[in-house]
């Protein structure tokens, strides 16, 4: 199997061993996370800028068929080395799995790909810091996974004058007594306070207290939980801003508007998009961008916000890494992930007259193998989606090694999506096309 793999897909052997270099004076990133697209996006961004970029893939537990072989990031022309971790949901293996790729001569540059890594990355800082430079709050181990809260980010999102949504914190036991705080408004939306485990399926609607209770008891039954009620609200359309914060300012050049997105666990997600210029929005942009500023945080950022179906901008969450879909920025002529990483490693300033270019449309091909496979799409409108957009994220002329590998893919895909519907008929659900 090995002997033909690298003529088949261009596997490089140099990806087998990591056969650094301490001589080179190309600096050196890891990019570590659990999602493929993420990880292959921030590495082409990049490597793209002549960044020796290695990847670090977290499974939190042994993969199956389909996510053991959806590795296309591992043939990407920018990645020198790729690597996994079976985390089996303790941090401390992701953390030995980090110090074992340390580089002893100099240090890198660690890049969390998702909320997971980040959290652990920042919690785990001092053991970190010896090998890695990283995002930060003030160098503080644990300060970036305190800011995770949205009740806490709402706080102070609030106190710096932008729009919120009114919300509540609710505390549950496992299977214990629920205390439905008075200021709860029906409908409502239910969704994780701290979403660093990716639970979008656990995101709903709720029409009254009933079915509140309902809710919280069923989200409850395998783990204690935190969960955040806001206030329903009609969303017309669904936006994110991409930026850079560092000790010298904010740039947040990245505003782009969600066109269609995903169900299930990709909601909240966008298969497709449209970059917009932020003189759309100038005014909230820079309220945002002064309310990062304040929080003396140096690293990538992504910033949630919905548009209600009467024109109501409002903030919903502040992430403190790379968005999902900011490689359409870095297509789109901003590369923010390279120039966090000339800031960290080079010392170079941030230029602050950045800007993208607007209009350019994207999408991501994972999100639309998701929806593909849950059957809300069907293969000729995978086809039409793909043909219908500027920028895609696998699909790279100018780095083909993964796409020519992620087509193929979609074998193991239909089979899965095959039996997906059985089980839906089976149990008299509806939904495949």
């Amino acid at each position: 199997m090995d002997a033909w793999k690298p003529y088949l897909y261009g596997y490089p052997q140099t990806k087998r061993k990591n056969r650094r270099n301490p001589n080179s004076p190309k600096p050196r990133v890891l990019v570590s996370g659990r999602n493929f697209c993420s990880n292959l996006c921030m590495a082409r961004s990049l490597g793209k800028e002549g960044y020796e970029v290695e990847i670090l893939q977290i499974f939190k537990s042994k993969p199956g068929a389909l996510r053991k072989r959806l590795r296309p990031d591992a043939y990407s022309k920018y990645v020198k080395a790729y690597y996994t971790c079976v985390s089996h949901e303790d941090s401390t293996q992701i953390v030995k799995k980090l110090l074992s790729l340390a580089d002893q001569e100099r240090k890198m540059l660690l890049l969390p790909a998702d909320d997971l890594v980040a959290s652990i990355a920042d919690e785990y800082m001092e053991e970190l810091r010896a090998h890695y430079l990283q995002p930060n709050i003030n160098n503080e181990s644990g300060a970036i996974s305190r800011m995770m809260s949205k009740a806490v980010q709402k706080d102070l999102a609030r106190a710096a004058g932008l729009p919120v949504v009114n919300s509540s914190v609710i505390r549950m036991a496992r299977e214990g007594v629920v205390s439905i705080p008075e200021t709860v408004k029906y409908p409502c939306f239910v969704k994780p306070n701290i979403s660093k485990n990716g639970l979008k399926s656990r995101m709903r609607k709720c029409e009254s207290e009933a079915e509140l209770r309902n809710a919280l008891a069923e989200l409850s039954q395998k783990n204690d939980i935190e969960m955040l009620v806001e206030d329903y609200i009609e969303i017309g359309k669904e936006y994110s801003l991409l930026g850079l914060c560092t000790k010298d300012g904010v740039v947040a050049p990245g505003f782009f508007a969600a066109e269609e997105g995903g169900h299930g666990s990709s909601r909240g997600v966008a298969i497709t998009g449209k970059i917009l210029p932020c003189s759309q929005q100038q005014k909230l942009i820079e309220d945002i961008s002064n309310f990062v500023g304040t929080l003396n945080y140096e690293g990538l950022f992504d910033v949630d916000l919905i548009e209600t179906t009467d024109g109501k901008m409002y903030f919903v969450e502040l992430n403190l890494r790379f968005g999902g879909s900011g490689y359409a920025v870095t297509e789109s002529g901003v590369n923010l992930p390279a120039m966090f990483a000339d800031y960290m490693l080079l010392n170079k300033p941030v230029p602050k007259d950045t800007v993208v270019i607007p209009g350019k449309t994207f999408l991501s091909e994972k999100v639309l193998m998701e929806e593909y496979i849950s059957g809300f799409l069907t293969l000729s409108e995978v086809k039409k989606h793909m043909a219908k957009v500027d920028i895609t994220f696998v699909k790279d002329e100018q780095d083909p090694g993964p796409y020519r590998y992620f087509k193929r893919i979609y074998v193991l895909a239909t089979l899965k999506r095959w039996i997906v519907r059985r089980k839906q008929m089976v149990h008299g659900q509806s939904g495949c096309r």
